[in-house]
């Protein structure tokens, strides 16, 4: 049985941590294809679809470059 701890209040799994590692991976500019291989993907889609979730960094850094705001 994999044991689940909380942590700030939030159950946290090995999903959890993968969700993590790939949205922290992504902010730092790791190309997804990259992540994707550490996990085993066979498909950068793969990744995007079910572990990648776009944060407000990403979003920011992107409408600082394109010289849009929110």
């Amino acid at each position: 049985m994999i044991s689940k701890k909380k942590v700030l209040g939030r159950q946290m799994t090995v999903h959890s941590l993968r969700h993590t590692f790939t949205s922290l991976a992504a902010e730092n500019g790791n190309p997804l294809e990259a992540i994707s291989r550490q996990f085993g993907h066979s498909d950068s889609k793969v990744t995007r679809d079910i572990y990648l979730h776009v944060t407000d960094r990403i979003h920011k850094a992107d409408n600082a470059n394109s010289g849009r705001e929110e």
